[in-house]
């Protein structure tokens, strides 16, 4: 992309990724920001409505919908006038038929890279974001070399502002044991500090067993306002999920327990982020990356201690692990 485009003034960016993908690309879309005078976000479901309510984006809608089926096949005239609407288009995807098909429509400035770097590589998912972009001429050389946190909020410890903690993720497979979720729960609360469990709004039995811990139990239909609690807790423990990069992202301390996945790629991008990972020995990490879905032992989640995880979040709490 030659630097003639650098007076585009509307960006449409798709992303069929979960949420954690979409969080991870927030530093680069405030970067692209500064460009462009309007971002509008395609993406699944619902989850593109946090990037709308903290202002990363102007607008969502869903690659759910029928609109956005067409382009795989005759682009629909709604859809021709949306991405028309727009003077870049930028693709987190795979598919060369959707590059093509937007191609097709007009427009001139259409930039598609992978939504994510091959499983080996070692680099973190945001800041190769970030260089995909740039490479492709979207943000100018000199624009930052490291993704930008989103701005940080003043951090001041406070008992009476919970701590969350979220035993549940989008794969059975990360999660570290409930009953190791608790006991960190109870360590917490001896040592003076308010404790909420989040379960989410497919977790129903989840919820149930935590709602037998005596501990306050919170869903989130809304994932905005679940952006707002995230933001202005305590601090968050939870497994690899999208709501640990949300949390992360958002400046809450926020210590992230990593098991079959990759943490050099995957862990939260944020100022107060600690990667809880099981010794050294597991050969088969990072085996979620790679495919390899089918471990009957978890050995790599198992070997997890609650200290380790309790001395994490009370470092981050204090200051001492920033």
């Amino acid at each position: 992309m030659d630097g003639g485009r650098d007076g585009c003034r509307s960006l449409l960016v798709v992303h069929q990724g979960a949420l954690g993908d979409i969080v991870l690309t927030f530093p680069t879309l405030t970067l692209l920001r500064e460009k462009f005078g309007r971002i509008d976000l395609i993406c699944r479901g619902e989850v593109g409505k946090p990037a709308v309510h903290i202002g990363v984006v102007d607008a969502t809608s869903s690659t759910e919908s029928a609109a956005f089926a067409s382009l795989y096949g005759r682009p629909s005239d709604d859809m021709i006038r949306r991405v028309r609407d727009h003077d870049a288009v930028l693709l987190f995807s795979f598919s060369e038929a959707l590059e093509a098909a937007v191609q097709g429509i007009g427009i001139e400035c259409v930039v598609r890279i992978p939504p994510r770097p091959d499983p080996d590589a070692p680099v973190h998912v945001a800041p190769w974001v970030l260089a995909e972009v740039k490479a492709a001429g979207m943000l100018p050389p000199d624009a930052p070399a490291d993704p930008p946190f989103f701005p940080e909020r003043s951090f001041e410890p406070n008992s009476a502002v919970p701590i969350i903690l979220h035993p549940g993720s989008g794969s059975s497979m990360k999660n570290w044991p409930l009953d190791r979720f608790l006991t960190v729960a109870d360590r917490l609360s001896d040592a003076g500090r308010m404790i909420e469990f989040l379960a989410g709004p497919a977790e129903e039995n989840l919820a149930e067993s935590l709602g037998r811990s005596g501990f306050p139990v919170r869903t989130f239909p809304e994932l905005t306002d679940l952006a707002d609690w995230l933001r202005a807790s305590a601090g968050f423990v939870g497994n690899d999920s999208g709501v640990s990069h949300l949390a992360g992202y958002l400046g809450a301390p926020t210590a992230a327990i990593f098991g079959p996945s990759n943490p050099r790629q995957w862990r939260p991008w944020g100022p107060a982020v600690s990667v809880v990972g099981p010794a050294e020995g597991f050969e088969c990490r990072p085996c979620f990356e790679r495919g390899n879905r089918d471990c009957d032992h978890r050995g790599c989640l198992a070997g997890i201690s609650t200290d380790v995880v309790v001395e994490r979040m009370m470092g981050l709490w204090n200051g001492s692990s920033r």
